[in-house]
């Protein structure tokens, strides 16, 4: 069964805040001038909030090859 997009975009929380802070912290005493990752130090910071972990674990990584297969 289908989730409609109403139900599903109402089972999306909010950003965790204080998970996103203690990943912001934790990406500025890396061994890295601070920012010098971009976009990609900030894709981390909101993956903390979405997730609520100041570091979140991604344990199943896309297979684009089998995705387009």
């Amino acid at each position: 069964m289908t989730k409609s997009l109403l139900e599903t975009l109402g089972a999306i929380e909010p950003l965790n805040l204080e998970a996103m802070e203690a990943a912001r912290k934790r990406q500025d005493i890396l061994t890295k001038p601070q920012g010098s990752l971009g976009q990609l130090e900030q894709l981390s910071i909101r993956l903390a909030g979405m997730m609520a972990s100041s570091r979140p674990e991604i344990r199943h990584s896309a297979n684009w090859e089998e995705r387009v297969g």
